[in-house]
């Protein structure tokens, strides 16, 4: 897991490197451990000033995406089996700053 969670770590860094000012970076994962998820998103964003957590209720009303539990300023968000009949998924949005 740690290792995966590097490269996760990784390439996050990478990319978030491509977003205009004012942007959205999505982070996605296929995985339900929070050293893939929770973990590495927090992470990023104590370490990249420029990046703040975006609600996910934007986007998703935006696209008519109900989530009953997800609070309005909800940035991340888990999705489980058990709960919510997919597979394990996890979402994190944040947007960067304008200047």
């Amino acid at each position: 897991v740690a290792r995966i969670a590097a490269k996760q770590r990784t390439l996050l860094d990478a990319y978030a490197a491509f977003v205009r000012p004012g942007g959205t970076l999505v982070y996605a994962t296929c995985s339900l451990l929070p050293q893939e998820n929770e973990d590495i998103a927090l992470d990023f964003l104590a370490t990249h000033a420029e990046f703040a957590p975006a609600p996910l209720s934007e986007a998703f009303r935006r696209y008519a995406i109900d989530v009953p539990s997800l609070s309005p300023d909800a940035w991340m968000l888990t999705l489980s089996p058990d709960l919510h009949g997919t597979d394990g998924f996890f979402i994190a949005r944040m947007k960067r700053g304008e200047s």
